[in-house]
């Protein structure tokens, strides 16, 4: 599983300039006072976009048969995907929480934005098992069609927890999003070693 893991933070390494690029251009808006929601959302889910070359690499060319027949059980292999994905898109997010922390920083915003790291997380657990099933390309309008619904769910929940603060349930509103988390990660592991076990490769 740590050559799984080795071989993803390479492909990661080969796009380091685009990452550097979209971290100045988030840079540039947070000293220009653009929304910090926004760059929160954007650098998160920029994560996840990263996440998923690993998924289009490992299906390129038919890899995946490669990777199986090395000492590599399905089992390992999505650990290692679900370690991955969710360690990516934690540092995107805690990138973006710290540029936007320069200028927006108090407990309404700190609990914004911890709704999009679970939203990040939360997109993750419903798109793994679609792109291992479907793959990348055939998975993307359904991919497209999850951004745009978890876009209006964040929008509606920051808009709920600005209502919520005078007397911290937004607190509560984060507990509840950590449990749903939790429930999202167990059912779409358990769905995509069965994903992976039918697959043919």
């Amino acid at each position: 599983m740590k050559g799984l893991f080795k071989k993803d933070l390479l492909l990661l390494k080969s796009q380091i300039k685009y990452i550097v690029m979209i971290v100045v251009i988030c840079l540039i808006m947070a000293y220009a006072n653009s929304g910090f929601a926004y760059i929160s959302s954007y650098l998160t889910f920029m994560g996840t976009g990263l996440v998923f070359n690993s998924f289009s690499y490992d299906m390129y060319h038919n890899e995946m048969a490669y990777l199986f027949a090395l000492p590599i059980s399905k089992k390992e292999y999505c650990i290692e995907k679900y370690i991955y994905a969710f360690t990516i898109t934690f540092i995107s997010w805690l990138i973006a929480f710290l540029i936007t922390s320069a200028t927006h920083i108090n407990l309404e915003t700190v609990i914004v934005q911890l709704a999009m790291l679970f939203s990040g997380f939360i997109y993750l657990s419903i798109t793994i098992p679609v792109v291992i099933r479907y793959g990348r390309e055939k998975a993307t309008i359904i991919v497209l069609m999850l951004v745009l619904l978890l876009f209006l769910a964040v929008a509606s929940g920051a808009t709920s927890v600005g209502m919520l603060m005078s007397n911290f349930s937004g607190f509560i509103l984060i507990g509840i999003y950590a449990f749903i988390v939790v429930a999202a990660l167990i059912i779409s592991y358990r769905s995509t070693i069965s994903i992976l076990n039918d697959k043919e490769l």
